[in-house]
């Protein structure tokens, strides 16, 4: 076993409500997560607090925007071998009907923010709409911005940002910025996770990098505060299944739309019925753990260098019946104590293995399908260790 550095700390800063300001805070959960990105490792400690007069769901204390930015721009670009865990169609049908909607064919200008990787999206992004900017933190990506602040005043009709409002330390400061960005009468598209759909998708509420918990309702609020107002919300047209997209016009004046959020019982309802599938998650993957202990002479292939495998495996620990595979080359040193090897690589323990575990869903059919073809191996039985 390596001799780990320690992982960076987070630095904590207390929050209050965004929307209302010193009101009562009533505490729902608390974790402690360790990441990795390219270069090192993080040490994110959450605590999810719910605003007893609105609603809104947040990290108090929370990370701070300087740690969170250089967490984000050495973190894993997305992989290009890999297929998208959202639907671009989704996207661009959402947009053309909220144009639509507004009387306009086409805009003066587009910008993604936090965008990653370039994606089939952008292109069809592109071709329907003319050139489209970037500003996007990671470094690994290309981008014509690195920092929202670069970005001209007034500069264009049409921002979009996907599931991006969630990581954000303070939202009505990402807001503003984008109402600055944006021409009078512009229009911005926001998808973000649902807090409504966590008693059985708790997708977004187990994510350590997760700074707010939106629902239409509380992101209404905040975007109004800054400015915005709502054209329109969808969850079918929402790229992702734990998610909602809602479209919102710059008005003329803050404060022109006065909606108020008042949705406290019912998001304490929700967010506690995903805490409860959360830790029957972690409890699951506590017990995988313990059963491959047990069987010290079985071998295991353990697929997927990442969180998941991390939640079960923390990285100071090693598991010696088991080989670690991952699809992605740069993630050879991922786990601390186990060496990734690349599929190509693991080919014959893929023959002889007596389990496979899988840490991740989305890519599953596509793993099995590749280890059938090139292992000529089809497993009984296959433990997804994935929420």
């Amino acid at each position: 076993m390596k001799n780990l550095p320690p992982p960076v700390r987070l630095e904590l800063r207390e929050r209050l409500c965004e929307a209302c300001g010193p009101s009562p805070l009533r505490p729902v959960c608390a974790w402690t997560h360790i990441a990795a990105t390219r270069s090192q490792r993080w040490r994110f400690e959450s605590r999810t607090v719910l605003c007893e007069n609105c609603g809104f769901a947040f990290l108090s204390p929370c990370y701070s925007p300087e740690d969170l930015g250089r967490y984000y721009a050495d973190s894993y670009a997305r992989f290009s071998g890999q297929s998208l865990d959202f639907s671009p169609a989704k996207r661009l049908e959402f947009i053309r009907q909220v144009l639509s909607r507004l009387g306009r064919e086409t805009v003066q200008g587009v910008i993604e923010l936090g965008g990653n990787a370039a994606t089939s999206f952008q292109e069809e992004l592109r071709a329907r709409y003319g050139s489209v900017a970037a500003y996007e933190p990671n470094a690994e990506c290309g981008s014509d911005f690195n920092d929202l602040g670069q970005v001209p005043a007034e500069s264009y009709e049409l921002l979009v940002h996907y599931f991006i409002l969630e990581h954000v330390a303070a939202v009505r400061p990402f807001l503003a910025e984008c109402r600055r960005v944006l021409r009078p009468g512009g229009v911005m598209i926001v998808e973000v996770p649902d807090l409504m759909l966590y008693p059985e998708k708790i997708d977004a509420l187990i994510l350590h990098e997760h700074c707010n918990h939106f629902t239409p309702e509380n992101l209404h609020h905040l975007a109004a505060l800054e400015g915005f107002g709502l054209v329109e919300t969808s969850h079918e047209l929402c790229s992702r299944p734990f998610g909602f997209v809602a479209a919102f016009e710059k008005l003329a004046e803050p404060g022109a739309d006065p909606f108020r959020a008042e949705v406290f019982a019912r998001n304490l309802e929700a967010i506690t019925a995903g805490v409860q599938r959360v830790e029957a998650f972690q409890a699951r993957v506590k017990t995988a753990l313990a059963e491959l202990r047990a069987q010290p002479e079985a071998k295991v292939v353990l697929w997927g260098a990442n969180d998941n495998l991390i939640k079960m495996l923390p990285a100071e620990e090693q598991l010696d019946n088991a080989l670690l595979v991952d699809s992605d080359p740069r993630k050879r040193h991922y786990h601390g104590s186990m060496e990734a090897r690349t599929p190509d690589e693991a080919v014959e323990a893929l023959r002889s293995a007596d389990r496979l575990i899988l840490f991740t869903r989305l890519h599953a059919p596509a793993i099995l399908d590749w280890i059938e073809r090139n292992a000529g191996r089809r497993f009984a039985e296959v433990l997804i260790l994935d929420y």
